[in-house]
């Protein structure tokens, strides 16, 4: 039994001595924090950044991101001088870039770790790391938009509302915008409304472009809507979710629907809220009836102080099964919320106990478990008393 508790205070003391080999409050900070370049393909931009960090730390320098081979690191390896600070150089050649909008390439500045000697002893070190991004703007060449779309969350027989902020993002007067949404369900379009128009957008210049839809007879859910914006001969596109809800919680399934005589059942009903504010004062109530309709017991769940918009959760009580006769029942739940409820039903069933297998597997694997360790500490203690009696007789 020492054994084991003088290893543990060795690993301890060795772990005590080694803390002033931890290298634990790396730092780097660079300026500037990011660089851009105009747009000119075959252009060569020279650039410097200053590095502030520990003082003769070596430094690895590397380039990245999407237009990271037209990046040449002209100071690979730099090493802090004795006031921290350091220039590290790079050039960027601009590529020809088909895609109109941001590019970027970054410069990755990061601690070298630490050679050790030979013989010297080990260290746990933290290395610190910044990036420092290259920015390129790449405009359209004539006529293009930025388009920016969202719809709002609406309760049923309330309008959903739409709104696509369209940017003149090229270097010519866009003439005409105009547009609509489509809106899906599930895979099928269930609505199209237009949007409203606009004309004469001038370069640099936005626009906001708005719809609703009327949700009176609409099924609950989740919707997408498609806004499709038509600007002289050229068109785009953009999606949004959206739901739509009602004043509704909805009972999901019980749990379990098999129930064993002379036990106290748990139950659990899931639940989901479909409405987009809270709601509060939640509870439920379950009734075990026979196939006749006949309730025979009920119970009442806690009360839940609310439930958030569209989250799904559980009510649950205890049920004490006695000795109800054996076979199929109906349990009823009921779920009850600021003057509303809902209500479902789910076939249940009334067993022996002795039937439920999951039990049975249970007890015979803890018991399997028990029998195994009782066989080892004996095995134990008699190799232990054998040894001190071979050590008596010497």
């Amino acid at each position: 039994m020492k054994r084991p508790l003088v290893i543990l205070v060795l690993v301890l003391l060795a772990i005590l001595f080694n803390a002033h080999n931890v290298i634990a409050i790396p730092q780097l900070a660079v300026t500037p924090g990011s660089v851009g370049a105009e747009y000119v393909p075959g252009q060569t931009y020279d650039f410097q950044v200053f590095v502030d960090g520990n003082p003769n730390d070596s430094l690895l320098i590397e380039a990245g991101g999407e237009l990271g081979n037209y990046v040449e690191i002209l100071t690979k390896a730099v090493t802090l001088g004795a006031d921290g600070r350091a220039q590290v150089l790079f050039r960027f050649t601009v590529p020809q870039i088909d895609a109109p909008g941001v590019h970027t390439a970054f410069v990755a500045i990061r601690q070298n770790p630490p050679l050790r000697g030979f013989g010297e002893p080990s260290m746990i070190v933290a290395t610190a790391a910044v990036h420092v991004p290259i920015t390129v703007y790449v405009p359209c060449p004539d006529r293009c938009i930025g388009l920016t779309f969202g719809a709002k969350d609406a309760n049923l027989d309330r309008p959903v509302l739409f709104a696509a902020q369209v940017s003149n993002v090229g270097s010519k007067e866009i003439g005409n915008i105009t547009g609509y949404v489509e809106i899906d369900k599930d895979g099928n379009t269930v609505a199209t409304v237009p949007l409203t128009s606009s004309q004469a957008l001038a370069p640099g210049a936005n626009v906001m472009l708005q719809s609703e839809w009327d949700t009176t007879g609409a099924n609950v859910g989740v919707y997408t809507a498609n806004a499709v914006v038509l600007y002289d001969e050229f068109s785009k596109t953009a999606t949004a979710d959206f739901r739509v809800g009602d004043f509704l919680i909805k009972i999901l399934g019980l749990s379990p629907q098999k129930f064993y005589q002379m036990e106290t059942a748990k139950l659990f009903v899931s639940i989901q809220s479909v409405w987009n504010e809270p709601i509060n004062s939640i509870y439920g109530v379950f009734h075990l009836k026979n196939l006749n309709g006949t309730e025979i017991a009920q119970v009442t769940t806690p009360t839940m102080a609310s439930i958030d918009p569209w989250a799904t959760t559980s009510l649950n009580t205890l049920l004490d099964i006695g000795n109800q006769s054996l076979g199929n029942y109906t349990m009823g739940v009921e779920v009850f919320y600021e003057g509303k409820n809902s209500s479902a039903d789910f076939p249940v069933e009334i067993v022996e106990k002795s039937l439920n297998p999951e039990a049975s597997f249970k007890f015979d694997t803890t018991t399997a478990i028990i029998f195994a360790l009782v066989v080892l500490i004996a095995i134990l203690l008699y190799l232990h008393e054998r040894k001190r009696a071979k050590s008596k007789l010497f």
